[in-house]
C-alpha cells in the first residue's frame, strides 16, 4: 500500500490437533510504531544492524536514548530505540 517497509505475521490455526489453515497479518512498520509510541517520542528500528525505520527527527534529536530494547528472531536482532522530544521533556 505504499507505506514503506513492513512485515508479515503468520499464525497457524489448529482444531483438535489438525492443521486447518492460517491467518496472515500485514504490518507497516511506520504505522505500527506510531501506534505503539507517543507523539513526543522519536523512534528508530534496526534489523541486524540495518536501519529499517526512523522518525524523521531521530538522528538530529539531541536527547539521550531513554529506551533501547533488543530481541532475537530467526537469527536476526531486532532493536528499537526511543528518544524523548522537547515536548516530552517539557512535560516532566
Amino acid at each position: 500500500n505504499g507505506d514503506g517497509i513492513g512485515f508479515l505475521v503468520f499464525e497457524p490455526v489448529f482444531n483438535a490437533g489438525q492443521f486447518m489453515g492460517g491467518i496472515v497479518s500485514v504490518f507497516s512498520v511506520e504505522t505500527w510504531l506510531k501506534q505503539l509510541t507517543p507523539a513526543d517520542i522519536s523512534t528508530s528500528l534496526t534489523l541486524s544492524g540495518e536501519p529499517i525505520f526512523a522518525s524523521p527527527d531521530f538522528a538530529s534529536n539531541p536527547a539521550t536514548k531513554i529506551a533501547n530494547a533488543s530481541a532475537q528472531y530467526l537469527g536476526n536482532e531486532l532493536n528499537v530505540a526511543l528518544k524523548p522530544r522537547a515536548a516530552f521533556l517539557q512535560a516532566q
